[in-house]
């Protein structure tokens, strides 16, 4: 086994393997396509981190980026604008760098950060400002039904519905 880089990825011979597993990329840059916009410029702050994604029913694509600067902000792009989305917009998050780790998931419309520094937050894709919502072992106090599945009897029980059982 040998390290090779794929460039070009012609240059990978039989039973040649990079450290990417042998995953063909383009390493010669960022490729800019018609339409492209320029949106870092306009962010308020240094980017360290980006990432994108559909919110709102899946209909609008949000940026969101975190900068040194500890402020999160997202933006759907329809205006100049970008919400500052942490959770007490005047208190930034300390301790962030150009190379501090933040690794983000998409679920659904719904994305979950981990900034190493901070419990694990997340944005819900809820109409009205934007805010993180970081993670707490505190029990919330506005969970309208709480549900239990007991799979013994294929039932659902809840705290304001009547039992229903799946037959």
């Amino acid at each position: 086994m040998s390290f090779t880089p794929d460039v070009p990825s012609g240059a990978l011979g039989p039973n040649e393997y990079n450290d990417g597993i042998n995953v063909e990329t383009d390493v010669r840059g960022i490729r800019s396509m018609a339409g492209d916009q320029a949106i870092l410029p306009t962010v308020p702050g240094t980017p360290t981190f980006v990432t994108g994604g559909f919110r709102g029913n899946g209909q609008t694509f949000w940026f969101i980026v975190a900068t040194t600067e500890g402020y999160w902000w997202a933006s759907d792009g329809t205006d100049d604008y970008w919400h500052n989305i942490n959770p007490d917009p005047a208190v930034p998050f300390y301790g962030y760098e150009q190379n501090t780790n933040i690794t983000e998931a998409w679920n659904g419309q719904v994305v979950f950060f981990n900034d190493t520094l901070n419990p694990p937050m997340f944005l819900p894709d809820e109409p009205g400002d934007p805010r993180l919502i970081m993670y707490s072992d505190t029990l919330p106090i506005d969970i309208m039904i709480l549900l239990l599945i007991l799979p013994q009897h294929n039932c659902l029980h809840s705290t304001k519905l009547k039992p229903q059982c799946l037959m």
